[in-house]
């Protein structure tokens, strides 16, 4: 008789199989998903190293160009010109300097050509000559001139309230509160914090300020521009000063500040005073853009360029702020 198989052990057999088949085919899914996993995260991690070192790769470039700036900066004060103007190969636009996989470019800026909010902090005639100055650029850019009190009351030590200015228990009532500078503004930025400083005033005028840690540097007329020209000369109505700085500009600048004053135009207008003026200038903002592959970096660096052996020195640097090319600017006015 032969021997059947015992139907139960077969089907066992059967199951133990299915189980083992189910439990590999389980591990083998499992490390796929492991292995896809650490693939993925081995690729982003390597996607975040290269960018990161292209990020770092840029930000070199672009301080490279803050230090090609210096090197200008620093070549114009040795030459035979003693006088800084807007003639001079620091101040006109220059072309970005193209590498293989990137570019550069780099703007330079006088910021004695603006008005320093930090002179408002000056005392004496000094100190008059420069609120009677900041006024008259308060009225050509059509604002109230209490901004006037209100910066000088920002910036000075004390608690005493100036005409139509504001200090810490006005600005306390404020929700949020806070308190005045009670120091030289680090930023002219500050201006938004004033009391009651309207948006639009404060965008207008942010572009004819600026903050210096020396309340006593002197406006360069010969980069000043004509709303600035105007504020010395309030006399000048906006076309003279328009022509004085055309014909500032063509002639390379004016080579003392008794030239500017006996200008024609300007000889009799009110309130001239030559104190806090000057033909040179030290400090400077430069605006630097870098490209390597697809990243972009950009810096603003204050420098000090001193005025007896030319060195220089970096006072601030600036991640954050827009740059706007003025050699496509230049080009997108002059047309095809």
């Amino acid at each position: 008789m032969t021997d059947r198989p015992d139907r139960a052990a077969l089907w066992s057999r059967r199951g133990e199989g299915g189980v083992a088949l189910v439990a590999v085919l389980l591990v083998v899914a499992i490390a796929t998903v492991l292995s896809v996993s650490m693939i993925t995260k081995q690729n982003l991690a390597a996607h975040k190293t290269l960018n990161h070192l292209e990020q770092s790769q840029a930000f070199q470039y672009a301080l490279g160009g803050e230090e090609l700036a210096r090197q200008i900066l620093h070549d114009d004060f040795e030459g035979e010109n003693k006088t800084d103007h807007m003639a001079e190969s620091w101040a006109v636009p220059i072309a970005p300097f193209e590498f293989e996989q990137g570019e550069v470019e780099i703007q330079i800026t006088d910021l004695q050509s603006l008005f320093n909010l930090n002179s408002l902090a000056a005392t004496g005639k000094r100190g008059n000559t420069n609120r009677v100055r900041f006024r008259a650029l308060l009225a050509e850019l059509a604002i109230d001139s209490f901004i006037t009190d209100l910066v000088t009351d920002w910036i000075d030590g004390d608690q005493s309230t100036s005409q139509l200015g504001a200090e810490d228990y006005d600005y306390l009532a404020l929700d949020p509160p806070y308190r005045t500078g009670t120091g030289m503004m680090a930023d002219a930025t500050e201006l938004r914090l004033l009391l009651d400083m309207d948006e639009e005033d404060y965008r207008n005028l942010l572009s004819y300020v600026v903050v210096l840690p020396d309340r006593l540097a002197p406006i360069n007329i010969n980069t000043a521009p004509a709303i600035m020209l105007q504020s010395i000369a309030t006399d000048l109505s906006v076309d003279s000063a328009q022509i004085i700085v055309e014909q500032r500009d063509a002639e390379e600048g004016f080579d003392s500040v008794d030239d500017f004053v006996n200008q024609q135009g300007v000889t009799g207008a009110k309130g001239i005073d030559t104190s806090g003026l000057s033909v040179t200038s030290q400090y400077f903002r430069v605006s630097s853009r870098a490209r390597y592959n697809d990243r972009v970096s950009k810096l603003t660096s204050i420098i000090q360029r001193d005025p007896f052996d030319g060195q220089m020195r970096v006072l601030s640097r600036d991640l954050g702020q827009r740059f706007v090319s003025r050699v496509i600017a230049d080009s997108e006015e002059q047309g095809p």
